[in-house]
Order: C-alpha cells, then structure tokens, then sequence
C-alpha cells in the first residue's frame, strides 16, 4: 500500500536476550514536497515511550536514516519475556504523520535458530 511518507524498520533480529540491546535500522521516507520540522519520530510499547527523537526533520522529496547504534536501547529497561509490539510514530504538529510498527520476542534463555 503506498503511503506518501513512510517508516520502515529493518528489524535486524526477531528474538532478544532480557540482556541485550533492541537493534534497528529505520528508514522514513518522505514522498512529498513538504518538509517537516521541528516533528518527534517516537518509539512506543504499552504506550510508553522507550526512544524518541525531538525535533526531527523531514526534508521534502528525501529520505532520513537512523542506524541502530542511534537507537540502540536496553532489552531489560522496556521488556519483559514474550512477544512486544513496538510502534514507530512519526509526530508534527501533534498530529499522526506515519506510523509503523514490528513484533520482537524476550527471553531469558538463549536464542537457537
């Protein structure tokens, strides 16, 4: 489905260790001749924050990368075992430009793939 502006996660692993770090990549991706300024790019869980970017620019025709080591966040400050849905929310003006979200798994044990 197209979206004029867009937030894709590279969610580099699906499961994490409570002692880890979450590891993404996220590409926003503006398909307008509109800049954004001065707009929050949040990442939620339980509607609580555990990242956010404030004033985050959006250039007009562009795309803005933010590497993992950016968001590099603790597993065991926001997670719990199981499965999470984490929601990326691009904010201006306090309103909802794009939204995306992706599903991890903790646990306390080690991972086999």
């Amino acid at each position: 489905m197209y979206s004029p502006v867009y937030i894709s996660p590279r969610v580099r692993q699906a499961g994490y260790l409570t002692k880890s770090f979450l590891t993404i990549d996220v590409w926003v991706i503006n398909d307008l001749h509109k800049s954004y300024n001065n707009s929050v790019l949040s990442f939620t869980h339980n509607d609580k924050v555990i990242f956010e970017i404030e004033n985050f620019t959006l250039p007009a025709n562009d795309v803005v990368f933010i590497d993992w080591e950016t968001l590099k966040t603790p597993i065991a400050d926001h997670f719990n075992e199981g499965e999470h849905n984490i929601y990326i929310t691009l904010l201006n003006d306090n309103k909802i430009i794009a939204k995306s979200d992706f599903t991890i798994t903790v646990t306390n044990n080690k991972l086999h793939y």
